[in-house]
């Protein structure tokens, strides 16, 4: 099969994870496999920028893409020079969907994969264009496409019944004014026009795409959780590896993983900084060590804990480690359509405290770990501190985490499962 993924980068966490241990598995399994971002980042050959028409776009794009100061607002500047009505949009809080090559992307493909389309790139009114030319699978990560501007709309029902009246315009993808009942009514339009399979990572975010105006347009509907790579995330000797990160061997060592932790609006990190404090309190005496794995900053002290900033990793060995060195994983978030951090962690045999929102109850039961409401301080630091002091109970729980998600989450049954899909789809046409 000729397939064609389209996402917004090739290289990052989240999405770009998914679609780039895909974009290898299809290729892998004898596919002719590409992957078409709006930003190459990496050098996989088959990779390749959504190319831009038009002298003006082409010369945006060279000049934002070089690493100088003010080239990334040249680049703007001539973006808009290129496509005046799109400044004029933005101003209006209108979607930007006028990107005319998206229209090539069903050029010498027999599927078109999507994840993530915004982000000011792709053309989502191509839609119906495309998904008559060939199968459209749209693989969702967030919520952006079932609602009128944001990715996630919290407890928020408005995206149910036509959006309008938004409460809160700065949720990413943010927009300067409320155009969010137009952007709804549009994307119902495109949708209802288009054939469409769709595809999501967890019954709970399957579960809003049928509460959604996108249901007119969808031809069929799978639940397909993304995978990890076993290759790097699999339980080992934590002794060893705390010993080569500088980690002492009788420290308790917890972890929480995610992107810019402090300033990720999907993440509570004031959860889990109020919850430390608690849990160094509750430990006092005991040398405990917080890594915050994906942002930066100085070291900090919360009592007796010692809370640690490591940068992004792009290195999934490296990333692993920091699993392994764990003794607990802790994950205070807002929302979550999967969390590949929590599958992670259940591979590497640690055992996860985590907030109860979105699908990490599909992800975190009793036997692999301890769920906590939201924004509760007090319980994930009493689920915590139980974990830390009761040794039996952590490596019981670690143990059934890595059984789970060994058999659950591998990143070859989520490609088999979709290339399955994908010949019955093209055999059904």
């Amino acid at each position: 099969m000729r397939i064609l993924q389209v996402n917004t980068f090739d290289v990052g966490g989240g999405a770009e994870m998914v679609a780039s241990r895909l974009h290898a598995s299809y290729r892998q399994a004898g596919n002719r496999a590409r992957l078409a971002v709006k930003k190459k980042l990496g050098d996989d050959p088959d990779v390749f920028a959504i190319p831009e028409t038009g002298a003006f776009l082409k010369a945006s794009t060279a000049i934002g893409s070089l690493r100088l100061p003010g080239c990334g607002l040249l680049g703007q500047v001539l973006r808009d020079a290129a496509r005046p009505g799109a400044r004029g949009n933005r101003s209006r809080g209108i979607e930007d969907f006028d990107f005319p090559s998206t229209r090539t992307l069903a050029e010498r493909s027999d599927i078109l994969q999507c994840h993530n389309l915004h982000g000011n790139y792709f053309d989502l009114c191509a839609l119906p264009v495309l998904s008559r030319a060939l199968p459209v699978v749209l693989t969702l990560h967030d919520s952006w496409m079932l609602s009128g501007h944001c990715a996630h709309s919290f407890d928020c029902t408005r995206w149910k019944t036509g959006c309008g009246a938004c409460p809160d315009l700065g949720i990413y993808p943010a927009v300067k004014s409320d155009s969010t009942a137009y952007n709804w009514r549009r994307k119902q339009d495109i949708y209802t026009g288009s054939r469409l399979y769709v595809a999501a990572p967890s019954n709970w975010l399957m579960e809003r795409v049928e509460q959604s105006m996108m249901m007119p347009g969808i031809v069929e509907r799978r639940v397909i959780g993304n995978g990890i790579d076993d290759c790097f995330f699999q339980a080992a000797d934590g002794g060893g590896v705390r010993r080569s990160l500088g980690i002492a061997d009788d420290a308790k060592v917890l972890l929480f993983a995610a992107n810019t932790i402090r300033e990720n609006e999907w993440k509570d990190y004031n959860t889990l900084r109020g919850a430390i404090e608690r849990v160094a309190n509750k430990l006092g005496g005991q040398e405990v060590v917080l890594i915050a794995l994906g942002d930066n900053g100085p070291e900090e002290k919360i009592g007796d804990v010692r809370l640690c900033f490591v940068p992004f990793q792009r290195d999934p060995a490296k990333v692993a480690a920091y699993y392994r060195a764990a003794d607990v994983y802790l994950h205070a978030a807002r929302v979550e359509t999967f969390s590949l951090t929590i599958a992670e962690a259940m591979a590497c045999g640690t055992p996860v405290v985590a907030t109860s929102v979105g699908a990490v109850p599909e992800r975190v039961g009793k036997d692999t770990g301890m769920l906590v409401s939201p924004g509760d301080e007090e319980a994930m630091a009493s689920a915590t501190v139980r974990l830390l002091t009761d040794g039996d109970l952590c490596r019981k729980l670690g143990a059934n985490a890595e059984r789970l998600a060994v058999s659950a989450y591998r990143a070859e049954t989520q490609a088999q499962a979709y290339l399955d899909w994908f010949r019955e789809i093209l055999e059904s046409r």
